[in-house]
């Protein structure tokens, strides 16, 4: 089995230990393992789409181009490849030569996602059956749209069904924590492998081998690793393990094709990004960008009052002088939709509690405002940890009157444990609301020169630097 995963960036990502990645590296490194073991599975653990400029612009789809070329026999989904919603997922799902599983994600009338809910395939004689398990869905654009349902309650019933088609091999195809998979292969013998994501975007290659020798597989990030499990039938038919990590890194020579579908893609995003559609006379940080996020949001529609959640506000700081498109993609990635809800100060004060609560930085849930302003103090007793909530005029927020409200759709559907917004009157909803970048792309053009917010417009009391 020849697995990776963990694909955002066409092209090599360089760390502080050489570069990962490469399309066209990636190719060779599978061609020659197949040179050298013709009975093969090449398998992708998912995350193809979203948190990264490349991954923003295209949505997954050069990869699905890609692993169509180089032959992916099977794979799974991580959170990430629902950062588009559950519509392009599909389309990359029906733009696969290769089948897709799930065994735990199920849409909200509660039929399975994806038609696969588990995979078997047949190798040198043996039948291997496939189970997809898939966690985080609450961190992504297709929160409403798809359920995630228990892991072990879902690889139980999964099993059962393979089990019932004679398989001789079970491998869990996995999106989730070593912790979780460890309790799964402990309470379920019949899975043989979990093949699971990296424990970070830098992680080296991590192995846990179990005590009765199965096996939990972690690949690099950004598919900066492959690694081989073998698996041997004794004549008892007894089965052993054994691995190896191939690096996918500056010292593999690029396969031509794939090389070549790379370039296509470099070229068209550097045509399309590297042209300028403002400026700006300091540099953007990440906060007084969340602040012109959030005003983008407002005045896209007309709105009382705008809010971005930190972590969506991503990429580096956007350097004084031109604004190009490329700026702007990286920021805002994960093609979410404005909305535009109607809110009561008083859940307008609770959802900015949750949003606190759910982040212990300026990342993550915690809101940066637009047309308001508060302080959030994570000390005080649950109910009373927003202070000082004003208007951006210095009037205070009635608990009791409404107020219209721009925001993402992920958000709304309660990403970050944001639950206050649920119930609010939608005046414009997601399908009719617009990407969240192009809000931005509008504000900014509209701007021409925008002048970084230095005033701050929130305060986290404890960690205002």
């Amino acid at each position: 089995m020849l697995y990776f995963q963990d694909a955002h960036e066409i092209t090599p990502v360089t760390r502080a230990d050489g570069e990962r990645g490469s399309i066209s590296r990636l190719s060779t490194v599978i061609n020659q393992q197949q040179t050298l073991y013709p009975n093969s599975s090449v398998i992708f653990g998912g995350d193809l789409a979203g948190g990264t400029l490349f991954g923003g612009l295209y949505r997954g789809e050069p990869f699905v181009e890609a692993f169509n070329q180089i032959g992916v026999d099977v794979a799974s989904f991580g959170q990430h490849d629902f950062d588009f919603g559950a519509a392009q997922t599909l389309k990359l799902m029906n733009d696969s030569n290769f089948p897709w599983v799930s065994s735990n994600l199920v849409n909200v009338d509660e039929t399975p996602f994806t038609r696969n809910e588990t995979y078997i395939q047949e190798l040198n004689g043996q039948r291997i059956g496939y189970i997809g398990l898939t966690g985080g869905m609450s961190n992504t654009s297709a929160f409403s749209e798809v359920i995630e349902k228990d892991d072990l309650v879902s690889a139980k019933a999964a099993v059962e069904k393979l089990q019932s088609q004679n398989v001789d091999t079970i491998v869990a195809i996995t999106q989730i924590s070593l912790k979780a998979n460890i309790e799964i292969l402990n309470e379920i013998p019949e899975i043989d492998i979990a093949l699971r994501e990296e424990n970070s975007s830098a992680a080296e290659s991590d192995i846990t081998v179990l005590d009765d020798g199965r096996l939990i597989v972690s690949p690099e990030g950004d598919y900066g690793s492959v690694v081989r499990v073998d698996i041997t039938f004794n004549s008892n038919g007894e089965k052993t393990f054994n691995y190896e990590v191939i690096q996918v890194d500056e010292n593999v020579v690029s396969d031509p094709a794939l090389k070549e579908l790379e370039d296509s893609y470099v070229q068209d995003m550097e045509a399309k990004l590297d042209i300028k559609i403002s400026s700006s006379t300091n540099e953007i940080q990440h906060r007084p960008k969340g602040y012109l996020i959030a005003d983008s949001f407002r005045d896209w529609a007309k709105a009382d009052l705008g809010w971005v959640n930190g972590g969506g506000a991503r990429g580096s700081n956007i350097p004084a002088g031109d604004i190009t498109l490329r700026n702007l993609y990286a920021i805002q990635p994960f093609a979410n939709r404005v909305m535009l809800i109607e809110v009561t100060g008083e859940q307008l004060m609770l959802g900015l509690e949750q949003a606190g609560n759910s982040s212990d930085s300026y990342s993550g849930g915690y809101a940066f405002p637009s047309g308001f302003t508060y302080k959030y103090d994570p000390n005080a007793s649950e109910g009373n940890k927003i202070i000082d909530l004003k208007l951006a005029d210095g009037a205070s927020i009635n608990p009791n009157q409404t107020y219209s409200l721009a925001i993402t759709n992920y958000v709304v559907n309660g990403g970050n444990n944001v639950t206050a917004f649920r119930d609010a009157k939608v005046l414009i909803s997601s399908d009719e609301g617009t990407q969240d970048v192009n809000a931005l792309i509008d504000y900014v053009t509209k701007k021409e020169t925008i002048i970084p917010e230095t005033e701050l417009r929130e305060h986290y009391i404890g960690k205002d630097i």
